[in-house]
């Protein structure tokens, strides 16, 4: 007893001076390279053994390692304007869908992300958007919920006939624990279509490692295991009543179709197209669809008269 308490004892002392060791040598290269890197980041390294220390346990406690993704991450941060990104940047009608959403918690007290991948369409402008939001997502439960949070990928609904992007799910998976180490506890796929369950496998090895670990292939009924009945959603056969799409749902501020799209210099090809897939799944959901391109057309063509 006295020897297992004298171990558990030096791991924590040597776990101490490891994360230190990282912590040096991160600051170090920031103090190279300001630039590269937000103020909001180089403060966490300095005061949060905990931020540092969830890189460290990824890479198997190794410090040089654990020190290299820490400086890799830190970067994307940095690059992908992370701190910058709100809720209320994207397109009203994709939070009146339902696609992305923080839900009630599982049975260990955690809260479950939820990703609904029928919506997923392949389309070169749909997907940064949903990338951009799952990435949004992510950076913001990590700063609220500390103690991890449980992730769902749903496929239920998914018509392969609509040219369903798994790219989309692949990235999101991947940047999500490569990025935010830890955040995710686990991530349960449910649903999947049975023509896909042949290349479940295939999906695995297009994830990192580490992210193979946490992904679990469930059934509806066995989700109920990690939660409760009355917390989850009911496209899951739940009996949740908290809104998840709709207008209610929709953060102060976000732009429709049509603001978005003149943010982003969109051609009206462009618009048609995303339009296409969101009044599709808009109906399909029972939500306010986006406006109609014929007035994106009149506006394109009014700033070209100018």
């Amino acid at each position: 007893m006295v020897l297992e308490k004298n171990k558990i004892r030096e791991r924590a002392i040597r776990s101490a001076e490891d994360v230190q060791s990282i912590r040096e040598k991160v600051l170090e290269e920031i103090s190279a390279n300001p630039n590269e890197y937000h103020e909001d980041d180089i403060e966490r390294v300095r005061t949060d053994d905990w931020f540092v220390k969830k890189f460290y346990i990824t890479r198997n406690r190794n410090v040089k390692p654990a020190t290299t993704s820490l400086i890799s991450s830190l970067k994307w941060r940095k690059s992908q304007k992370v701190h910058e990104l709100k809720e209320s940047d994207l397109p009203d009608v994709y939070h009146r869908l339902g696609s992305f959403f923080v839900y009630k918690t599982d049975k260990e007290g955690r809260k479950v992300f939820y990703g609904r991948c029928k919506h997923y369409r392949r389309n070169p402008d749909l997907r940064p958007i949903i990338i951009q939001s799952g990435i949004g997502l992510g950076h913001k439960i990590e700063t609220e919920s500390p103690e991890g949070i449980v992730g769902i990928m749903d496929f239920k609904g998914l018509h392969l006939t609509k040219a369903f992007d798994l790219e989309i799910v692949r990235i999101l998976i991947n940047t999500i624990i490569t990025h935010y180490p830890l955040l995710t506890r686990v991530i349960y796929v449910i649903n999947l279509p049975s023509i896909l369950h042949t290349f479940s496998s295939m999906f695995m090895k297009m994830l990192s490692q580490e992210a193979q670990k946490r992904v679990k292939f469930v059934t509806e009924k066995e989700l109920q295991q990690y939660i409760d009945c009355d917390s989850i959603p009911d496209f899951l056969g739940g009996t949740c009543k908290q809104p998840y799409k709709g207008d209610d749902v929709v953060p102060e501020g976000s732009p429709d179709l049509i603001e978005y799209a003149k943010r982003n210099n969109w051609t009206v090809k462009q618009y048609q197209s995303i339009y296409k897939i969101a009044k599709e799944l808009a109906d399909e959901e029972g939500v306010k669809p986006p406006p109609p391109p014929e007035l994106y057309s009149a506006y394109i063509d009014n700033k070209s008269s100018e």
